[in-house]
């Protein structure tokens, strides 16, 4: 299949894509770069050995490196959805990058359930399907004198678990935010939504990323003083990790508190809006300029 026939598929099944908010990424010159122009599709050559372009190839960017097309330079306009406080190494950050916090929805008030402790568990709605670390849950926090709800996420059954105990709610899904609004440990696989609901609630967390970037967002949390890192799956730092974290809650709170003002003092969707405006005006301001 052609690069012109591959698009066509595409564009039948996805609203609204059009030449203008296309790319086509390819190394190859002769196959997809060649087709793309042939399609009249804007084009990124991924050249790792810096090989000579072809002139008669109309290429609209060129990439040494993949992570070249997860990075903005410096001086592009960029909307940022958290706060210069959470982001890692913000004074690398000019005045081109507009921090406008996260964007949520209206945040249900922070509600108290009574003496016993509620601890919720979720690994996020990816990579979920963790029979084995469940079922350690069950024997870390089983009969302890706390409450948890379990979210196992649709792939799994929660009766192919087995027997819960008695203090546990096992759920496919659950409203994660009515549930961080009860909740007095959070037990995180650190993307960056349940990040911010967590920083937002001021929950202390648990921190249990299961891929790449989910670890950096734990890293951060982390050296902010925001939760404990699990490190093991076993039982035993389990149920550790999650004492700590119910034993230390005025620390973790306190610092939560800190970086939710930070979300707050950004903006979020009306701040995003003015950043959108002002990056408009400046184009405008530079054409006229020109």
């Amino acid at each position: 299949m052609c690069i012109r026939d591959s698009y066509d598929y595409v564009r039948s099944r996805v609203p609204g894509l059009t030449a203008e908010n296309s790319l086509v990424i390819g190394d190859s010159t002769a196959t997809d770069i060649r087709g793309a122009n042939n399609a009249g599709l804007p084009c990124c050559w991924y050249n790792p050995r810096g090989i000579s372009r072809p002139e008669d190839l109309r290429i609209n960017y060129e990439i040494r490196d993949l992570r070249q097309l997860l990075e903005n330079r410096a001086d592009t306009d960029t909307i940022v959805y958290t706060s210069r406080l959470f982001q890692p190494m913000t004074e690398t950050f000019g005045d081109r990058f507009a921090f406008v916090g996260p964007s949520l929805p209206q945040v249900p008030p922070r509600k108290h359930r009574g003496d016993r402790p509620l601890v919720y568990i979720s690994l996020g709605t990816v990579m979920h399907r963790r029979p084995g670390f469940y079922r350690a849950c069950f024997r870390a926090l089983g009969g302890r004198d706390l409450d948890v709800v379990l979210s196992v996420g649709e792939a799994t059954d929660p009766a192919a678990l087995g027997p819960a105990p008695g203090n546990f709610r096992v759920e496919r899904r659950v409203d994660q935010l009515a549930v961080l609004a009860e909740a007095d440990a959070f037990l995180t696989h650190c993307g960056m939504n349940s990040a911010n609901e967590a920083i937002f609630y001021q929950v202390p967390t648990i921190l249990f990323p299961q891929q790449g970037e989910e670890a950096a967002v734990a890293d951060r949390m982390e050296s902010l003083g925001l939760g404990v890192r699990l490190r093991r799956e076993t039982p035993a730092a389990i149920r550790q990790a999650v004492e700590t974290a119910l034993g230390e809650p005025p620390r973790f709170r306190e610092n939560a508190a800190r970086v939710a003002e930070s979300f707050r003092a950004a903006g979020s969707a009306g701040a995003a809006g003015a950043a959108a405006d002002f990056f408009c005006l400046l184009y405008t301001s530079d054409a006229a300029d020109e």
